[in-house]
């Protein structure tokens, strides 16, 4: 949908549309991503149980950068037998950062030509 047609959307704890608008002030136009909800919400209530040094590292298929969605397919996906949606990791790092969380992605190495990749958060000091 336009962002436009956000104004009155239900964003899950730690977005909103003026966020989200800030955050797609660099993102390429007539750009079509998932919002990833679920995973959003999940993320912003499970990093504040995070000790000082503790770390969240999640295993998963994300986009990492909006450009990807303009260059391939990011849909629905296999994921260890089951079909999955790519989770949306700009906007995790981006709320992360804002909640002061460090997150990171590097790839998964224990399966050759995997899609999946590693999400690691570590509190910002």
């Amino acid at each position: 949908m336009p962002i436009e047609e956000l104004v009155d959307s239900t964003f899950p704890a730690g977005l909103d549309a003026a966020k989200l608008e800030d955050i797609l002030k660099e993102a390429p136009s007539d750009l079509r991503f998932h919002l990833s909800s679920g995973a959003l919400e999940s993320f912003s209530n499970t990093i504040p149980l995070l000790y000082p040094r503790g770390y969240l590292q999640v295993q998963d298929i994300f986009v990492t950068d909006f450009n990807q969605y303009r260059l391939g397919f990011h849909g629905p996906g296999k994921l260890d037998g089951s079909i999955v949606n790519w989770v949306n990791g700009v906007l995790l790092r981006e709320v992360g950062e804002r909640a002061g969380y460090d997150v990171h992605f590097a790839p998964f190495q224990y399966r050759k030509g995997s899609k999946t990749s590693i999400l690691y958060t570590t509190q910002r000091e």
